[in-house]
């Protein structure tokens, strides 16, 4: 009886076996021997299945009581606070649990999907690296295909085309990315400068620079990296921070930096590699001093002084310091012809 009532409100929502199967995240194999009666849904599938149909369990299961839903607001207040925390082991966990609980609701999967791309990266062994991405690329799809909300569409379009071209199928991507809606030639926050004035005007046009000046240096960190944009990146930030008071952008330089020592040691000019590593570190560590803790720290250059950073309201796509992933950094292979010098070990005392 389970299994003609899923069939049932299958066909009443329009689905399909295999369009049901990845709403659940099971296979359509699975579904169609539900709906045959040859086995029943796992227990753990009859509250997925209930808020897919928008009815209760207990009408899935052909009884009266109903059972109130406690559960979306703790399990999206979870997901919420683990921006400020960077724990993408718990993000996984809520987007996955609002996944099972609310299967069909395509923000949900979006969630889901981004937490299991960011998450590939942990994965050392190369095999379960690849399939967490190709996992969460179905799940992008999946969105695309089934959502009607354009923020929900727009975010798994930028998440499936960054990580199908990461498994180097350019192609598909730019399939996907051509889904993705022209901006307007005017944004909201050039308008808003023209009905401001005095001190206000003048930190809402440095919020806009600084914003531009983060899209410029996302723009040089992506996959098409040379030493000339590595170069141009750090001229750009020596650039904006004459004082050297570069608070979060401390970050934007550490990365640089690995950048740039990665192409010093491949042209062999060892001794240059070594000083932009120490260099580095001391970003790192700088990094890590600014990120402790809920504080507001000011900039002094000259372009943002009217701006602050605050902690407190930092996204975080990760739980690692910098000095952490600095000390794994230097055991990476990268640095064999190194590992000799007296100035390379040295810098496994610095921190």
């Amino acid at each position: 009886m389970l299994g003609s009532k899923i069939k049932e409100l299958r066909q009443k929502n329009d689905l399909t076996q295999e369009k049901l199967a990845d709403f659940l995240c099971v296979s359509y194999q699975a579904v169609s021997k539900w709906e045959c009666g040859i086995s029943n849904p796992d227990l753990s599938m009859i509250a997925p299945l209930a808020q897919l149909f928008r009815i209760t369990a207990d009408e899935l299961l052909g009884l009266n009581m109903v059972e109130p839903d406690k559960q979306r607001t703790i399990l999206e207040a979870a997901y919420d606070s683990t921006w400020k925390t960077g724990d993408l082991a718990e993000r996984h966990m809520a987007a996955e649990a609002l996944v099972k609980e609310y299967p069909g609701e395509m923000k949900y999967l979006d969630w889901l999907a981004w937490t299991t791309a960011m998450r590939s990266f942990e994965h050392k062994d190369n095999q379960a690296y690849v399939a967490e991405q190709e996992k969460a690329i179905k799940m992008f799809a999946t969105v695309i295909e089934n959502t009607e909300d354009d923020k929900t569409k727009n975010s798994a379009i930028l998440g499936i085309t960054q990580y199908l071209q990461f498994r180097g199928r350019k192609e598909e991507a730019r399939t996907y990315a051509e889904l993705y809606p022209e901006t307007e030639i005017t944004s909201k926050a050039q308008i808003m400068l023209h009905c401001l004035s005095g001190d206000e005007r003048k930190k809402h046009w440095q919020d806009m620079v600084k914003n531009r000046l983060i899209g410029v240096l996302d723009l040089l960190t992506t996959d098409y990296v040379t030493a000339r944009s590595k170069k141009l990146e750090k001229d750009l930030l020596t650039l904006f921070f004459p004082d050297e008071n570069y608070i979060n952008f401390h970050f934007q330089l550490f990365r640089c930096l690995k950048d740039q020592a990665r192409h010093l040691i491949q042209e062999k000019l060892y001794d240059e590699a070594v000083s932009v590593i120490k260099r580095a570190l001391f970003h790192a560590m700088e990094y890590d001093k600014i990120d402790s803790g809920e504080q507001v720290h000011k900039y002094t250059a000259p372009m943002f002084d009217m701006l602050e950073y605050d902690t407190a309201k930092a996204m975080r796509s990760g739980a690692t310091i910098l000095t952490d992933e600095f000390c794994e950094w230097l055991h990476d292979e990268l640095f064999d012809s190194l590992r000799e010098r007296d100035d390379f070990k040295e810098l496994f005392t610095l921190y």
